[in-house]
């Protein structure tokens, strides 16, 4: 699922992948549905990953 930052905000609440409670979430806009996550920075970077390797290590 292709996501791209939304700078513009910070909230405190529960990441909408792990549902873990967190000091410091950013707002993250999934393009192929315009709806805005809220994620913590951990599961910003799995989403990364996954997005960048999605064809597996190799390619």
């Amino acid at each position: 699922m292709p996501v791209q930052p939304d700078t513009d905000t910070q909230a405190v609440g529960r990441c909408a992948d792990c549902g873990k409670w967190n000091t410091h979430l950013v707002g993250y806009v999934d393009t192929l549905a315009p709806i805005r996550l809220e994620l913590c920075d951990l599961c910003w970077h799995a989403r990364q990953h996954r997005q960048n390797f999605s064809g597996g290590c190799c390619g």
